[in-house]
């Protein structure tokens, strides 16, 4: 969603900065989240907020914001409400160039406890969803959301088609920056769909990321190669493996 919504208001995917906010589980992660104030420990370190001021045309992603600790929950909270946030250094990070989007892993035991999916239509699970969600995450903040919205279950034709046009395109990316050209088998595509993974779209992205990152990276080529290009296939045993199609030449060594 956030990757469309960056596409459509300022013309590329790519703006957008995540925060995932699931190891923010006490008061005091609220430095971590705006900074520490001046003469404290990591007082002058980077931030994921940072990127916002260096890309003020973005969505902001506060993910699992169900996850932390209400402290950080009333920050974020008060900066939508006034429009900024302010740094552990004092300085205003402004986000009316921002498109804020907060993400949450309601259980689905709690909207079933409500209703959800019973009878009455789209507009009673448009309720049921809306009131879980002012349940969980507290009236005040979500009195501050402009938009609810809850993601319905994945068909296979639906993770088939944001796998391929989305998830490994963005690796693929990633490894072409480092000279590493990787083709996609189309069993591996298949591999990927039939994959089980828990929590919501974000979580299986890591996932999938987790299970083909090792076996990538060892093929990296070294900064006297050439490029390298790969194909990841299936094997007998139904198990990702690599195959090298470019191998690398290295530079001769100078006189």
């Amino acid at each position: 969603v956030a990757m469309t919504i960056a596409g459509a208001l300022f013309g590329t995917p790519e703006r957008v900065v995540t925060v995932d906010l699931s190891g923010y589980v006490d008061a005091h992660h609220v430095s971590m989240l705006v900074g520490s104030g001046p003469g404290y420990v990591g007082y002058q370190d980077s931030l994921p907020l940072h990127r916002v001021a260096q890309t003020p045309w973005s969505v902001l992603c506060f993910d699992h914001i169900d996850a932390c600790h209400p402290a950080v929950r009333e920050v974020i909270r008060q900066a939508i409400s006034d429009g900024y946030l302010t740094l552990g250094d004092g300085k205003r990070l402004y986000l009316s160039d921002t498109v804020v989007q907060l993400s949450a892993a309601l259980s689905p035991e709690g909207l079933r406890s409500l209703g959800f999916r019973q009878s009455g239509g789209a507009e009673a699970e448009a309720a049921q969803i809306r009131s879980h969600a002012q349940r969980s995450l507290g009236e005040s903040l979500y009195d501050e959301a402009d938009v609810v919205a809850s993601q319905g279950p994945q068909t296979e034709t639906q993770r088939r088609r944001w796998l391929k046009e989305q998830i490994l395109p963005k690796l693929a990316a990633r490894y072409q920056e480092r000279r590493l050209n990787v083709r996609w088998a189309e069993d591996v595509l298949d591999w990927l769909v039939n994959r089980e993974a828990d929590g919501d779209m974000r979580d299986w992205e890591r996932h999938i990321e987790n299970r083909v990152a090792p076996l990538l990276i060892p093929y990296l080529p070294q900064a006297d190669e050439d490029p390298r290009e790969l194909e990841l296939r299936l094997n007998a045993t139904g198990e990702p493996e690599v195959e090298l199609l470019h191998t690398p030449r290295a530079e001769p060594a100078g006189d």
